[in-house]
């Protein structure tokens, strides 16, 4: 039997858990997403992370992706990557920036780049993310503004075996 002291404490500790987990944002939200290829007609997983907010009125989402065609026509090993996915086209050319929790600042330089909502982070393994918390990250086109966005991305090493990418590939990560 509980001690009439006990229980109050013990019910604010389960209020405080569940209040807790519906907070937007208390946890990593990544979702599996599908698509199907319309030349093969696989269905093809991958795993998105909404940012906890827009920047301007542009939203971002990390993409957690297996680059098997690119890696068959190429006939290497596919492996998975790291892309950032916006609302909106931006403008020719960008830097791209990120911060993994505390660590230094990397940058991505992509003046090719012609106006597109998504780029692959090529230096970015998803294996940095493994046990990370939290990802910062800039896309700086080379005319326009700036956009800013802030992920939480733990909960990521649950996401990846949901992403098939072939033995060859974890073989090589």
């Amino acid at each position: 039997m509980l001690q009439p002291a006990r229980w109050p404490m013990k019910r604010y500790a389960f209020a405080c858990a569940i209040f807790t987990a519906m907070i937007p944002g208390a946890s990593a939200e990544w979702r599996i997403d599908k698509y199907t290829d319309r030349m093969t007609d696989e269905v093809v997983n991958f795993a998105v992370a909404d940012a906890k907010e827009l920047s301007g009125n542009i939203a971002g989402s990390l993409l957690l992706l297996c680059d098997k065609a690119t890696a068959k026509a190429l006939q290497i090993p596919s492996r998975l990557y790291i892309a950032i996915r916006l609302s909106e086209d931006m403008p020719v050319g960008a830097t791209i920036s990120w911060r993994i929790d505390e660590q230094p600042v990397q940058y991505q330089y992509m003046p090719e780049l012609r106006r597109t909502f998504m780029s692959a982070l090529h230096k970015l393994s998803p294996d940095a993310l493994k046990l990370a918390r939290r990802l910062r990250l800039q896309w700086m086109p080379t005319t326009g503004t700036a956009v800013f966005y802030d992920f939480d991305v733990s909960g990521l090493e649950r996401v990846i075996p949901q992403i098939p990418c072939g033995r060859s590939s974890r073989d090589a990560r």
